[in-house]
């Protein structure tokens, strides 16, 4: 574990929390992709070290459920817009 990790809100939760699978939902001929993420969301809300989660994830690549308070588009959105402004 990092250090930050040990601050973690999220250190004694489950991962499934972050990880969420996602759901198929259709509203008439349209389909629309949901995750089950308010729950991560929360712990990261209050999160002190969500930041450094952030961080972490984006530096490692791994751009899949929840970090620091953000979803993966989110994530991908922040890590497109770095790469831009570079």
């Amino acid at each position: 574990m990092t250090s930050w990790e040990h601050q973690a809100g999220c250190k004694d939760s489950s991962p499934d929390l972050f990880f969420p699978a996602k759901t198929l939902e259709w509203h008439g001929r349209r389909a629309r992709v949901t995750d089950n993420d308010d729950e991560a969301l929360q712990i990261c809300g209050t999160c002190i070290v969500r930041i450094e989660c952030r961080e972490f994830a984006i530096a490692n690549r791994t751009l899949h459920g929840v970090w620091g308070g953000l979803k993966e588009d989110q994530l991908r959105r922040l890590v497109g817009r770095r790469k831009k402004a570079q």
